[in-house]
């Protein structure tokens, strides 16, 4: 029943709090810049970067406010003039209308509906400053951490103006407190109004008032979590003994964090539980130390458990021991297939365990949609076992990205919808993974009795050191001065190398009998010898046993390297046993590779020197001869452990990512580092190691890190930020094809769609090598060669 007195009296409260409400962004926004404008300890350019990024765009929402309250005052005083003419206003600031006379005809038809929809635009500077004040919030956070006398002179401020009370934040969510009013004072009049089209309006304004802050709601929400993970990505360092440092991801817009808590944690299963603080992404789950606040760094105290290789269950199958006080809890085991060692978190509360297991699930459920059906590994039928290494014809791949997006595309929605549900004793221990964990656990229950707890952390506390000793070895090879730079020489002056491997070259394009065998044959090092594999059967070509073997079909030149010393030969599948020629010594590795300046092999000196020399062969043909003479020398102020021939000069990855001009040696980063996409991908793993790089297109590649890959153009940007491939193991080595990045790891295959940077299959499977110079996937251990259907 509408009632006229409520009605006034709610519109009088609304023109009170849109009084109230710009009084206070004026003391705020306008005032409280004028203080931080006459700071005299701060430059011109940080004051106003200060207020940029604390007052977002309140100037605005004030003066929009300050049209609406204006319109409200002028139909203020008109009503009072048509019922009083001589009224004279004292107070242009006052509800002028005496609310006693709430039954005047002049009064009843006072409504604010249509100044509303007048300036409903308004609602749309709210999306856009709470999609930024999060990020103000963290700023004034920043400034009076790092500057104690802006912190001083803020508290001076809130004092002289009688506000220390509210506060900071009061003023920052104002607006959000004004937006959530504002409906409900709206709703008030409404119900009161006796003119119904006048009520009908009312309710369209409230109606639209709420959708539109369910949007702003959204975007406050989704950006307040985006910055929250990244505000915590900024703060995670990795503890120095952590062998498994990848990058995380956590800078990534779609990264959430579902739940995160201090819990009692067992890092092993004879571990004794600590007290940690334990984030649970949508990707992974970290296990760090206590905060000590906003700004200090948070160390990650153990490695992080990605989800993708996660299997977690309840059940306590016996050799997963708990002490006497331990059996009071409520424990949830964390099995990482990657290491094969299953964590226990305790919980107090069986509830809290069972809403942790839930968002476990749904995480995932999430990530598993993203498996793609049809892709297998096969194993492939061959007489050879003992295997180091293979290789099939050398041929530079060039990647088809006009129908392979689309394949990738209508791919995308076929999902492999895995069994994600609670995890049995019985669903357990029919799983391979967990029975490999099994099986390891049981090798070191042998060997440690199970009651002898101390005997177990000791062993645990020197196995954790000794391999930390290693990594710290192998970490101090590397060159931490920003100052070294690249010497580079020609060879002429001092060190010369020629000769011709084949001096009667036959062209046999024309049989296709012939080129059909050589491209079917396969290189097969052993510890036996090198053979030769066609059509199934074997064939001993070299008696001694090789770390590395590669082909190259157009010159038919056979290259290996037994111990530290390079040997080429000529060499076609017609030839029963080579004749190698000794091309260098002292080699720790070649690579091969062709671009438009001819066939190359590189190789890098032996050792675990700081530095690296490298040799620069040149392959030729002339008349019917083919020809091999030393080219270039380069020296390398950082350690080498990849040389990528692209189209007209090659990528040498050691540190970073260095580009060698062929021509005038010149050398440049190939990463724009000074771009600030790149620290912040690396900044959790500084030590990060280059180790490929792969062609997309003339303006797009992939670099590939050893703890991260993403996307480069031809400058070096970051390319396709929303892309970002993320190892969930150290990877040793990479390969490209159709669209499908591979990914091996000391024990697992990990398949990546390069269009979304979601993995779509992973394997564990031990001691995969690539088969190299293969257009499809063909891979090896040292017993069996194996083929990927995709």
């Amino acid at each position: 029943m509408p009632n006229p007195r409520k009605r006034i009296e709610a519109i009088s409260e609304m023109f009170i709090s849109e009084k109230t409400y710009i009084s206070d962004l004026i003391l705020w926004e306008s005032e409280f810049r004028k203080s931080i404008l006459n700071l005299p300890f701060l430059s011109l350019k940080v004051k106003y970067e200060i207020c940029d990024a604390v007052f977002i765009n309140m100037h605005e929402i004030r003066l929009k406010h300050g049209e609406i309250f204006e319109e409200m005052k002028s139909r203020n005083l008109q009503v009072r003039r048509e019922i009083d003419e001589r009224f004279k206003q004292t107070d242009e600031e006052a509800f002028c209308i005496d609310k006693s006379d709430f039954n005047n005809p002049h009064v009843l038809k006072l409504e604010y509906a249509t100044i509303f929809f007048k300036y409903s635009g308004f609602i749309y500077l709210y999306r856009d400053y709470f999609s930024r004040l999060p990020k103000a919030e963290y700023e004034l956070e920043r400034v009076c951490y790092y500057s104690p006398e802006f912190k001083k002179r803020l508290e001076e401020f809130l004092y002289t103006n009688n506000i220390e009370y509210l506060g900071v934040r009061n003023f920052l969510y104002r607006p959000s407190t004004k937006l959530a009013r504002l409906p409900l004072l709206l709703k008030a009049i409404s119900k009161n109004e006796g003119n119904p089209e006048i009520a009908a309006q009312y309710e369209l304004l409230i109606d639209k008032i709420k959708k539109l802050t369910l949007v702003v709601d959204d975007h406050f929400a989704e950006y307040s979590g985006q910055f929250k993970v990244y505000r915590l990505s900024q703060r995670f360092k990795y503890e120095p003994g952590i062998r498994n440092q990848l990058v995380l991801g956590l800078f990534q817009k779609k990264r959430k964090l579902l739940k995160e808590g201090d819990l009692l944690f067992k890092s092993d299963i004879w571990a004794l539980p600590v007290l940690i603080r334990i984030y649970i992404f949508d990707n992974c789950i970290i296990f760090s130390e206590k905060s000590r606040g906003e700004f200090t760094a948070q160390k990650i105290l153990y490695e992080p458990l990605f989800l993708e290789r996660l299997i977690y269950f309840d059940v306590n199958l016996g050799f997963n021991k708990l002490e006497d006080e331990e059996q009071h809890f409520f424990p949830l085991f964390l099995l990482e297939t990657s290491d094969n060692i299953i964590r226990t978190i305790l919980f107090e509360d069986f509830e809290i365990r069972k809403i942790y297991k839930n968002i476990l699930f749904g995480a995932l459920k999430n990530i598993k949609k993203h498996h793609r059906k049809g892709i297998e590994i096969i194993k492939v039928e061959t007489p050879i076992s003992n295997i180091l290494c293979a290789c099939k014809t050398h041929k530079h791949i060039t990647l088809s990205t006009e129908n392979e997006d689309a394949q990738s595309s209508s791919e995308s929605q076929i999902t492999n919808n895995e069994n994600t549900e609670e995890f049995t004793a019985e669903k357990l221990l029919s799983l391979k993974e967990f029975k490999n964990a099994v099986n390891e656990y049981s090798q070191k229950i042998e060997k440690h009795s199970i009651n002898a707890k101390s005997r177990y952390i000791t062993f645990g506390n020197q196995e954790s050191e000794m391999e930390s000793m290693s990594e710290m070895d192998e970490e101090a090879e590397k060159e931490k001065s920003d100052n070294l730079y690249w010497l580079k020489a020609l060879c002429y002056k001092g060190e010369t190398f020629y000769h011709v491997i084949n001096d009667d070259f036959q062209d046999r394009t024309e049989n296709q009998e012939y080129i059909e065998n050589q491209n079917e044959m396969m290189i097969v090092s052993t510890k036996n010898g090198i053979f030769l594999l066609l059509n199934g059967k074997e064939r001993l070509i070299y008696p001694g046993s090789t770390k590395k073997v590669l082909y190259d079909t157009k010159f038919e030149i056979l290259m290996f390297q037994t111990g530290s010393i390079l040997l080429v030969c000529n060499f076609n599948h017609t030839m029963d046993a080579i004749n190698p020629i000794q091309i260098k010594n002292n080699v720790g590795d070649f690579f091969y590779g062709s671009n438009e300046r001819g066939s190359f092999i590189a190789t890098r000196n032996y050792g675990s020197s700081k530095s690296s020399l490298i040799y620069l062969f040149h392959l030729k043909k002339e008349d019917r001869k083919i020809k091999i003479d030393l080219s270039r020398k380069l020296y390398v102020g950082f350690k080498l452990y990849n040389i990528i021939f692209c189209p007209s000069k090659i990528v040498i990855a050691c540190k970073d990512f260095e580009i060698v001009d062929m021509e005038t040696l010149k050398t440049e980063e190939f990463l724009e580092l000074y771009n600030p996409c790149v620290p912040m991908l690396l900044s959790m793993v500084p030590n990060a190691k280059a180790m490929s790089v792969f062609t997309i297109d003339l303006n797009t590649f992939i670099v590939c890190f050893d703890a991260v890959g993403f996307y480069t153009d031809k400058l070096g940007k970051i390319k396709k930020t929303e892309i970002v491939f993320l190892w969930k193991n150290t990877p040793v080595d990479f390969k490209l094809c159709k669209n499908k990045l591979i990914t091996l790891s000391k024990n697992w295959i990990d398949i990546f769609d390069i269009n979304t940077g979601n993995i779509i299959f992973s394997d564990q499977r031990p001691g995969l090598k690539f088969v190299r110079g293969t257009e499809g996937i063909i891979l090896h251990d040292d017993s069996e060669f194996y083929k990927i259907l995709m």
